[in-house]
């Protein structure tokens, strides 16, 4: 199967990115420089469970469709907010620490695998994750 592929502009939390989507998961490219160069400068994003007979998941066997409050469990840092008046809560799985040059008094500064969930549901899946702060 061929991706379809898409520019995204830059914003405030990120370089423009060309994005290439095959059904179930995009692959984020992130163009010209980046606020952290010493990153890497993609993410992949997940957002089907299985792709035919095989098994999609994150870490602890997190899935697309999995209830949000098992996530969250899981999860060293979760944050909520409102989006267009439904929660959007991001849950952050697998801390990896790392050391960049950019922000050197951000700690702790991480990677991580974001779980994105809408209402109670776990709708998304993205890594690596910038996680520059508390």
């Amino acid at each position: 199967m061929e991706a379809t592929v898409r520019d995204e502009p830059a914003n405030n939390h990120s370089a423009g990115s060309r994005v290439y989507d095959w059904e179930g998961f995009e692959l984020w490219d992130y163009e010209g420089e980046t606020m952290e160069p010493d990153v890497q400068a993609f993410r992949l994003v997940v957002i089907t469970d299985a792709v035919g007979d095989i098994d999609v998941s994150a870490p602890n066997g997190v899935t697309v469709g999995l209830d949000g409050a098992t996530v969250e469990a899981q999860a060293y840092r979760t944050s909520t907010s409102e989006v267009g008046g439904a929660p959007l809560t991001f849950s952050l799985l697998d801390e990896t620490p790392v050391e960049i040059e950019a922000m050197p008094d951000y700690e702790p500064a991480a990677l991580s695998v974001r779980v994105w969930i809408e209402g109670d549901v776990v709708t998304r899946i993205d890594a690596p994750s910038r996680n520059w702060g508390p």
